[in-house]
């Protein structure tokens, strides 16, 4: 799968960062129907 990834060390992974919060709420979306894997979308506003 062609997605950001910070960690991947089964059995967990930890995607990011996304610009929009939508983003990553979308991503869990697609890893949901299209792969069967549940996750959780957490978000942090970072002023640059």
């Amino acid at each position: 799968m062609d997605i950001p990834t910070i960690l991947d060390e089964a059995p967990h992974v930890f995607a990011g960062p996304f610009e929009e919060k939508a983003e990553a709420q979308n991503m869990l979306k697609y890893l949901k129907s299209n792969h069967d894997l549940d996750g959780l979308v957490t978000w942090r506003s970072v002023t640059r």
